[in-house]
């Protein structure tokens, strides 16, 4: 089975990935072994093989991520495209790519005739405001009328951000029988972008440890809670990324695009691509230990600055 996930809201599409893998472990490999995940701008042509067409040691059902699979060289494009028709039903590809360019390539012509397709286009008014309400609902939370509106426009449609802001509410809350009011909303979610963020990032790119480390934990001495802080810096690498791969990111004030765009220029696009995935896995080990989350942020700096 093919299944092609694409759009601009890449953390729905990344929740997407997670629920379809975590059927594939339920249903067939409990161990996790017969699971690959692989990236398009890396990608070889002997990863395409080895993952599509060897038989696995442990089961003969195995389950295949390609994110970003339209970034793939041409070279790896057209062995991917003689490996599709040769998948067996024991297969499970999942091809993920963000917002689809007006000019079909082959391969984006061929996984839009994937056994399954699905479209994430960033959430509009009503949709986030449902998707708002869901998430707390999920988290066993109630949210204002009020809470909800400066949610709505202090975060936008960057679901990254709004998920750890919602997580972090919730558990702030979770002592509170009123919920998540507005006061609660505006002490862990300031509306404005902290332009030391970009300076740390700057810092990032340019490998000084202490300096980065410096500017982070200003941000802890100014009241700043360590999951916002790593929220805002995962943002602003998201936001980096985009004005890599294009010129009108959608979802972002032009000002921060303008900004983004002088700073983008000092990190290659793989770098910041390992700088997010990094925050992405911070953010599982925070929901999966006791870890102190400032710790697991300086570690973060430490290892992006060597």
């Amino acid at each position: 089975m093919i299944i092609f996930l694409h759009g601009e809201d890449n953390f729905r599409i990344h929740e997407r990935v997670g629920i379809l893998r975590n059927g594939f472990v339920t249903k067939y490999d409990s161990t996790g072994l017969s699971i690959k995940e692989l990236y398009g701008s890396s990608l070889t042509v002997d990863e395409i093989r080895s993952s599509l067409l060897t038989v696995g040691s442990f089961t003969e059902k195995r389950f295949v991520v390609i994110h970003d699979a339209l970034d793939m060289k041409a070279a790896q494009v057209d062995v991917l495209l003689k490996t599709l028709d040769a998948i067996d039903e024991d297969t499970v590809l999942v091809c993920t790519a963000g917002a689809l360019p007006k000019k079909s390539s082959d391969l984006q012509k061929r996984l839009l005739e994937a056994d399954r397709v699905e479209e994430y286009g960033l959430l509009q008014d009503g949709q986030l405001r449902n998707w708002i309400t869901q998430r707390v609902t999920d988290g066993k939370a109630t949210i204002s009328k009020e809470a909800l509106a400066y949610l709505m426009q202090a975060v936008g449609n960057d679901l990254w951000t709004m998920h750890h802001a919602i997580d972090q509410l919730i558990y702030y809350t979770q002592s509170h029988d009123d919920g998540i009011s507005l006061e609660a909303t505006e002490l862990f979610v300031p509306s404005a972008i902290d332009d030391n963020i970009f300076h740390f990032t700057d810092a990032l790119s340019e490998r000084q440890t202490q300096r980065a480390l410096t500017l982070l934990h200003d941000q802890f001495s100014s009241g700043a809670n360590a999951f916002y802080v790593m929220s805002m810096i995962a943002r602003q690498i998201r936001i980096l990324i985009q004005v890599k791969e294009t010129d009108k990111p959608n979802g972002v004030h032009p000002y921060v695009v303008k900004k983004a765009k002088v700073h983008a220029q000092r990190f290659a696009l793989e770098d910041l691509h390992k700088l997010h995935t990094k925050l992405v896995n911070i953010d599982r080990d925070l929901k999966s230990s006791v870890v102190n989350p400032k710790l697991l942020l300086d570690q973060f700096v430490i290892e992006a600055t060597k």
